[in-house]
């Protein structure tokens, strides 16, 4: 990862595709439902569908809010339902793991104070054919950008003048 700009890790475009097409017929089934049930005047059958419309919403935009970047000294982790913004010298490494209640393994981010995040982005690389390479690349390529050091350590408090 570079030091310039902005890098940043994004669930693979397969599981993007496959998270957007579940959603879009999820609810395009339960839209189709809801209509029936207004024509039908079934409050109760409403109630239900709008619940259905709640479950199924989420998996169509989780998919494409979910990223990790890497921005000069800080750790931007948007996962499925927080967003975390972690400063360079608080973190003290990266593991790949597995949740207590969380499906899947993913990266972590160990973080000061004896706390972990976990990297959603990551969650669903051992499905590809390539998954073990990718997952370790990233790995590889978030501990390097961890050990670089902060332009604020290199020894100037203020940067030369243009």
């Amino acid at each position: 990862m570079s030091e310039r700009g902005a890098e940043t890790i994004r669930v693979p475009v397969v599981l993007r595709v496959v998270g957007s097409a579940f959603g879009v017929v999820w609810c395009l089934g339960a839209s189709a439902g809801l209509v029936g049930a207004v024509l039908d005047r079934s409050p109760a059958h409403v109630l239900i569908i709008l619940g259905l419309l709640a479950v199924g919403a989420p998996p169509l935009l989780r998919c494409h809010r979910v990223s990790v970047e890497t921005r000069c000294d800080e750790l931007l982790v948007r996962n499925s339902y927080l967003t975390h913004r972690l400063r360079r010298e608080n973190l003290e490494g990266f593991y790949f793991g597995t949740g207590v209640l969380r499906a899947g393994p993913a990266i972590w981010v160990r973080v000061r104070g004896r706390r972990a995040v976990r990297l959603d982005a990551t969650q669903g690389l051992y499905v590809l054919v390539r998954g073990y390479d990718l997952r370790e690349r990233r790995l590889a390529d978030l501990r390097a950008w961890a050990a670089q050091r902060s332009n604020l350590d290199v020894g100037s408090s203020w940067p030369a003048e243009r």
